[in-house]
């Protein structure tokens, strides 16, 4: 089983990785943050990490869908 997106931390992804791919590997991110947000919070630190790991994965995202990643 994978470890869940608030017990590890993601690297931010190498710049050679193709674009196409950098987005499914967010829109996998995306998918465990999701599964877990069915889950209550147990705590602001929790929901606090949930945000961050959105927030990164848009960030990364909007420079790939702007070219500067």
């Amino acid at each position: 089983m994978a470890a869940s997106p608030l017990r590890r931390r993601v690297p931010s992804l190498p710049q050679h990785v193709r674009p196409s791919d950098r987005i499914r590997i967010h829109a996998y991110e995306l998918l465990e943050v999701a599964d877990v947000m069915d889950i209550p919070s147990p705590s602001i630190d929790a929901s606090d990490t949930r945000a961050d790991i959105v927030e990164r994965i848009a960030a990364d995202l909007r420079g790939v869908v702007r070219g500067t990643c």
